[in-house]
């Protein structure tokens, strides 16, 4: 994967969290909220950032 794709992937996930609270599908925000960070996680490890 590419820094490019995982962060289309964790702004996917973002929107799509934010679509599920308006829906007041909880569940799958809280897990289209993990993949977020999951893939905002990996972004910033391919761009060599560091998160303190």
């Amino acid at each position: 994967m590419n820094k490019q794709k995982a962060l289309e992937l964790a702004i996917f996930f973002a929107e799509f969290q934010q679509k599920m609270i308006q829906q007041n599908r909880i569940e799958i925000a809280r897990f289209s909220n993990k993949k977020m960070i999951e893939y905002s996680a990996l972004y910033l490890k391919l761009s060599n950032c560091s998160v303190r």
